[in-house]
């Protein structure tokens, strides 16, 4: 990283820090606090969908678990990084924010309330490490 004139290079690899403002004489936010991706918790099937590694998430208005499988997703991304997962046993165990990789098909006759096909788990493993 080459910092910006003014700046320190004195940052933790891999850790994003808040723009330095001229002029605020409001205390800058503590770095520690602020959410960190981790991109390997990230990824999908990009061609037949079959597959999806992520973030899960109960949604109460839409009565169902979502997987958001890219943080920031692809302009070509049909489904915008997210997807419903078909209700399952399995799901049960899980908490929001777990790290799961799941494997399935995405069903065109079951959708989510937004229309979003939902996805259909064949096999799911709970991947979270731990704090």
């Amino acid at each position: 990283m080459i910092p910006a004139k003014g700046e320190s290079a004195a940052t933790a690899p891999g850790a994003i820090a808040a723009p330095v403002t001229a002029g605020l004489n409001e205390p800058a936010a503590d770095p520690v606090s602020l959410p960190k991706i981790k991109e390997s918790n990230y990824g999908y099937d990009t061609i037949g969908y079959t597959w999806f590694k992520g973030k899960i998430e109960y949604d109460k208005a839409d009565k169902a678990w979502h997987l958001m499988y890219a943080p920031t997703p692809n302009q070509n991304d049909p489904y915008g990084g997210d997807i419903s997962l078909g209700d399952d046993p399995r799901l049960e165990a899980l908490q929001d924010n777990d790290v799961v990789y799941v494997t399935g098909t995405l069903r065109s006759g079951l959708t989510d309330r937004t229309g979003k096909p939902r996805f259909r788990i064949d096999q799911l493993s709970n991947i979270t490490v731990g704090p």
